[in-house]
């Protein structure tokens, strides 16, 4: 058990010496990713949000996407497979987005959940020198973002719920101004269907919040809005491929591939976010954009601040 260990520490203290940022590698501006409230100050945000990585070389055309683009912030939406052990961490992440790990904010999937204490928290410990918190929130161009963890309680009166309660109370000048993510997505038509352990806090955010990120389905999908929320789905960084069936409670407004097709090579991407503040308004536009280079479908959401 001690040689066990021993040699996790040391892989991942390896990996954190390799893999780290290096000046040039992807984009000129470049932030720390935080892990609780942080300065609110730049007019535009730009920001990417994908989940549940292949294995090895599998998800490197998604990395190779992301990193030709400039960005701030990647919202990492967990899973990389299939156990979420400190080698997959190593094997599967790092190799491919170990180099961003320092504008990520990544939140916990369900296949890492379990292995959490050896693979998840460990790694990004090596990464910024503590582990992140299970839920958190920051903001960017005057959008606040909340991080949720769906593989912990979200039933009513449980310590998330309670905490997603307190920081909407806390901060109401925000409006709908929010946008949320969690690994698990609250609508989805893909194999995994609706996460119906989701709608306490979906309820909570309705009318607070106009964006829900999430990935677990390996697909991309986007719903109209329900309740005033526009769910993304966004989890074809290279785990394979999910049909879409239409089999939720949720409007789709458009799934990539078409519903009840298999899915191709050409649905890999990831999900690309402009955050805007303006004087009097507020913006998200949004794409889907394919690791083969086109946009599949874009679009724009506004918000109102209190």
């Amino acid at each position: 058990m001690l040689i066990g260990s021993v040699f996790v520490g040391l892989l991942l203290a390896v990996v954190a010496c390799a893999s780290s940022d290096r000046p040039g590698s992807s984009t000129a501006a470049t932030r720390s990713a935080p892990w609780t409230k942080s300065r609110d100050r730049s007019p535009v945000t730009n920001l990417w949000a994908f989940g549940d990585a292949g294995k090895g070389a599998a998800s490197k055309p998604v990395s190779k996407l992301i990193g030709s683009k400039q960005f701030s912030y990647l919202l990492y939406l967990g899973d990389v497979y299939e156990n979420g052990t400190a080698r997959e961490f190593v094997d599967n992440y790092d190799r491919n987005f170990g180099r961003f790990s320092s504008r990520t904010v990544p939140t916990l999937g369900n296949h890492e959940f379990n292995n959490r204490a050896t693979g998840f928290d460990p790694y990004w410990k090596s990464k910024r020198g503590k582990a992140p918190p299970r839920f958190s929130n920051f903001y960017a161009s005057g959008w606040q973002i909340i991080v949720l963890d769906s593989e912990e309680s979200t039933r009513s009166g449980s310590d998330q719920y309670s905490w997603l309660q307190s920081v909407l109370a806390s901060s109401p000048g925000r409006g709908n101004c929010r946008i949320a993510i969690s690994h698990r997505p609250r609508y989805s038509t893909g194999d995994h269907g609706d996460g119906t352990a989701l709608e306490p806090l979906y309820q909570l955010l309705s009318g607070k919040a106009k964006i829900f990120l999430s990935g677990h389905d390996h697909d991309m999908q986007v719903f109209y809005p329900e309740r005033g929320i526009t769910q993304f789905v966004s989890g074809a960084a290279g785990r394979g491929g999910y049909p879409t069936n239409n089999k939720s409670q949720g409007k789709l407004r458009w799934s990539n591939p078409k519903p009840g097709q298999p899915v191709s090579s050409a649905a890999q991407g990831a999900l690309r976010l402009a955050l805007t503040r303006g004087s009097r308004t507020r913006s998200a536009r949004w794409k889907f954009i394919s690791t083969n280079g086109p946009i599949l479908k874009r679009g724009k959401i506004g918000c109102q601040s209190g």
